[in-house]
């Protein structure tokens, strides 16, 4: 019996070493997941910076694309899926949805408090294509009506 520890000692402290290894390469890395690009820009509405806000961008299963979606927040008028909790973008075709606030926090009749403030108008989206590379857009959203 202790013939047999002694021949699995070094294959038991190599497979730990290798568990080690393995773990903290794959935990928390950088590199995991699809390649993401950046996507920043001014965006306005009636002319003027939108205060506060959420951009998403989700891959067009219809066009055949898939995979994560990525987000942008929105913070005077500019918007960076690099930076304040963003995720950059997929490449491919993207569908990009757009929800606007005036920045000023308030609580509605139920007691809800909405940090980014009122909406200024109903969702809007539109379509951007990511082909492998970071990019600068900037956009106007149409006047809608909010819901």
């Amino acid at each position: 019996m202790a013939y047999f520890l002694q021949s699995i000692r070094p294959v038991a402290s190599g497979s730990a070493l290798l568990l080690f290894c393995l773990i903290s390469l794959g935990c928390g890395s950088q590199t995991e997941g699809p390649l993401r690009f950046r996507v920043s820009g001014d965006i306005t509405f009636q002319g003027n910076p939108i205060p506060a806000g959420l951009i998403t961008f989700s891959p067009d299963a219809a066009l055949g694309n898939s995979g994560p979606q990525g987000v942008a927040r929105i913070r005077d008028g500019h918007f960076d899926t690099g930076f304040d909790g963003g995720k950059g973008v997929l490449s491919g075709p993207q569908i990009v949805k757009v929800i606007g606030a005036d920045g000023e926090t308030y609580t509605d009749d139920a007691g809800i408090q909405a940090p980014e403030g009122k909406p200024l108008f109903a969702p809007w989206e539109t379509k951007l294509e990511v082909l492998n590379e970071d990019i600068k857009i900037d956009w106007e959203v149409p006047q809608l009506p909010v819901r």
